[in-house]
């Protein structure tokens, strides 16, 4: 694993400076506040939209600078961080915060799952049911 990555689960560094970056992933009432930093990209160059209940972010001009490509097992354990986080987080407000549904909706043991919310900091977002 990459030693810079962020201990914060909210907040995983991407591998490359000109890489996006969540930086806070939240809920406020019903909705989903995500904030990402695009480096190098203006925020008037920046389209957002919902489509099919999937969230798009488009840059609309190219950046004045030529980006770095990061190399593939970075991107891929960056990717693979993002994506468990996310899963995890959704599974969780998914089942209302029960371990036991939560481990039949994932396939996960118990102690795996618990491991991975501690390993993401989940825990300490959450009051998680057992029953």
């Amino acid at each position: 694993m990459d030693p810079s990555r962020s201990k914060n689960p909210k907040a995983p560094t991407a591998p490359a400076a000109t890489q996006p970056r969540l930086v806070d992933l939240s809920e406020v009432g019903e909705n989903l506040l995500v904030r990402i930093e695009l480096p190098g990209v203006k925020s008037a160059d920046v389209d957002v939209s919902v489509r099919d209940g999937s969230l798009i972010i488009r840059q609309e001009k190219t950046p004045s600078h030529s980006p770095n490509l990061p190399k593939l097992r970075d991107m891929r354990e960056d990717v693979f961080f993002r994506a468990e986080y996310l899963y995890l987080h959704n599974l969780i407000n998914l089942t209302g915060h029960n371990i036991r549904k939560a481990c039949e909706l994932s396939g996960l043991s118990r102690s795996r799952l618990y491991t991975l919310l501690k390993k993401y900091q989940i825990t300490s977002h959450y009051q998680i049911a057992s029953h």
